[in-house]
């Protein structure tokens, strides 16, 4: 194989989004994004993190962009929440606030799963 061909599949695997099924829970690394098969619903995953909540406690969640129908928003979801967009259910199911003190962005190993389901009519 060529070197060209070589660096434009590993360029493709490595930028390409990460395409979703239909109840399938997935997992996104910072900056990284999911396309549901077949919709122009995506999520790219921004940051995670934990907050203080008032009455005591933490709350973890993350940040997203979700684009669906078009449009694009800004999101932040609690872990075990989720919202209505479009025709979709998106739920947040776990938030991996693993950082490396060492790595040039200490947050880069943050992740955070998500399941996709159909608004039941």
């Amino acid at each position: 194989m060529s070197k060209l061909l070589i660096a434009t599949i590993l360029g493709v695997c490595l930028f390409a989004d990460h395409e979703i099924e239909i109840g399938e829970e997935f997992t996104l690394k910072k900056d990284k994004a999911a396309v549901l098969s077949g919709t122009d619903l995506k999520i790219t995953m921004r940051s995670a993190g934990r907050s203080q909540k008032a009455e005591g406690g933490d709350t973890i969640y993350c940040r997203f962009d979700l684009v669906s129908e078009g449009s694009q928003r800004q999101i932040t979801l609690d872990v075990g929440k989720s919202l209505n967009s479009a025709h979709h259910v998106v739920k947040l199911t776990k938030a991996d606030l693993t950082t490396n003190p060492k790595a040039t962005d200490p947050w880069e190993s943050n992740s955070c799963n998500f399941v996709v389901s159909d608004i039941e009519e």
